[in-house]
């Protein structure tokens, strides 16, 4: 019986006119998203590859340890396509700078105006929970309500069942039209998926698939709960609309933009507190007190000017000045190391203050099922704040690596760390060697003339560590999503509980 009251409200939903509106609607919209994530991650992965060939020819061709840009690219993921998640916020690549936090570089490489990170990002996840939600409120919220006010609920309770049968035909009807809906797009995109990226489909990608697509469906279980709960709770379909459409402003609008004003202007007296001492460090780190020794009266820094005059001395100056920026350079290497590693250490503990601060946020809307699917699905793809956080330390490996090695090896303080050409030939020895400064026009002249007459410097490049992508285990992810899905579940327990009880005492008259 209970399989016959199900078809039924399913045939009942596809003769109202709103379901049919809102059904192509969302088909329509699904289909615009999936192709604008398509093609953004099309447009990912070509500019992923130019940048690896890029960063690779660079790191070959640098003739010293200074021209030396290694950077850690992240490959984008197939699951960004229905989850984008933090990719954007934070980007993909991150120039690894010797003497610069890797923080700040990461933040520097960003893809999106930073004004605008906190605002969701148009992927399938957002459309399940800003127009698929509701879509389930407007056909749910006077299921019941509706058939009380033309009399169809006092006759359907004289026929010879109890009231919680009633209550999940409503339920399940509404909960199985929904979750045909959205499935049916949602494996048809996996279709279209295998058939462009087959190469790129694994056991892993298919199993946070299958992951996500459990995920939403207990989401949709938990809004068409709200969506029955509502036509219980009013006795007028107009008093029920005006409520589901203010549950649905404060889940989709009000409660990220609340907690979004509570994030940034609530005291973060720790973290605020290291960055009072990050900013005396950083301006130690311009304030040395230089030996007269080093005479920096010679010290000269100079830009190409084009018009080949003085491009010899705009270059490289006199002698003089050659040796001063020698003995400078080794004097500041020497002495700006230890605050490089202070300045990266605070910088780490100011971001893992921050960060500490907006895991809260999970706990301060776990009630809100928008924002347990959002980072469950953060999660499952790998975009995650946890995912970042590891984005960025290994790309601090990468940086400490080289200048450990550096230090070690003795090259980060010597003449090998700028020269480029020939170490034991001076400036002054250019002219004699057939430098024609009117002649000069641009760098490219200059450096035939270098190559030939002088020899560039044959730097020996380290072999340097690489960034390596690491791929996230699903026995790490499990433990992860756990929590996620104890409080989908238990959502969903509370609110049938809380609809028996409601139902129960429901006047049907």
């Amino acid at each position: 019986m209970l399989k016959l009251f199900i078809i039924h409200e399913m045939k009942s939903l596809l003769k109202t006119r709103k379901v049919i509106w809102s059904l192509l609607l969302f088909l329509t919209l699904f289909s615009i998203f999936f192709y604008i994530r398509l093609d953004d991650f099309q447009k990912r992965m070509n500019n992923y590859i130019q940048d690896v060939e890029q960063t690779e020819k660079q790191l070959s061709e640098a003739t010293n340890y200074s021209f030396l840009n290694p950077r850690a690219i992240r490959k984008p993921k197939l699951f960004s396509i229905y989850h984008e998640g933090n990719t954007h916020t934070y980007g993909n690549v991150i120039n690894v700078e010797f003497f610069e936090p890797i923080l700040e570089s990461a933040l520097m490489n960003t893809e999106y105006n930073l004004y605008f990170k906190d605002y969701p990002q148009i992927d399938i996840t957002y459309l399940v929970t800003f127009f698929l939600s509701l879509f389930i409120l407007l056909i749910s919220y006077d299921c019941i309500n509706r058939e009380k006010a033309n009399g169809t609920l006092r006759i359907v309770m004289t026929w010879p069942f109890k009231r919680n049968l009633y209550l999940l035909k409503k339920l399940i009807g509404i909960f199985t039209f929904v979750s045909i809906v959205f499935s049916l797009p949602f494996f048809l995109s996996f279709i279209a998926l295998i058939i462009l990226y087959g190469s790129m489909i694994s056991s892993g990608f298919i199993t946070s698939y299958i992951v996500y697509w459990i995920m939403v469906l207990l989401y949709i279980m938990i809004i068409s709960c709200i969506g029955v709960l509502i036509s219980i709770l009013t006795h007028k379909p107009g008093k029920s609309l005006v409520l589901a459409l203010f549950l649905w402003t404060f889940f989709c609008i009000i409660n990220p933009v609340l907690w979004r004003f509570v994030h940034d202007y609530l005291p973060r007296k720790q973290a605020e507190k290291i960055h009072k001492e990050l900013d005396v460090v950083t301006g130690n780190l311009f304030s040395f007190n230089y030996p007269d020794s080093l005479n920096l009266n010679n010290m000269s820094h100079y830009n190409w000017n084009s018009n080949g005059k003085n491009a010899y001395v705009t270059v490289f100056g006199p002698s003089s000045t050659m040796k001063a920026h020698r003995e400078y350079n080794r004097f500041t290497m020497k002495n700006y190391m230890p605050l490089v590693y202070k300045r990266e250490e605070l910088y780490t503990l100011y971001d893992i203050a921050n960060k500490r601060y907006n895991e809260s946020s999970h706990y301060f809307m776990f009630f809100n099922p928008n924002e347990v699917l959002d980072n469950t699905a953060s999660i499952i793809g790998g975009s995650s704040q946890a995912d970042q956080n590891q984005f960025i330390e290994d790309a601090r490996s990468v940086r400490n690596s080289f200048l450990d090695q550096g230090v070690r090896d003795g090259w980060l303080y010597s003449n090998e760390y700028f020269a480029w050409y020939d170490a034991n030939v001076e400036p002054d020895d250019l002219p004699k060697l057939g430098l024609d400064l009117q002649s000069l026009t641009s760098w490219d002249q200059f450096y035939v003339f270098m190559e030939s007459k002088v020899g560039f410097y044959k730097m020996k490049v380290p072999q340097m560590k690489r960034y390596q992508q690491r791929e996230v285990q699903l026995t790490e992810i499990f433990p992860k999503i756990v929590p996620s899905l104890i409080i989908m579940i238990t959502l969903i327990c509370g609110l049938l509980y809380f609809l028996k009880i409601k139902f129960d005492a429901y006047d049907i008259r």
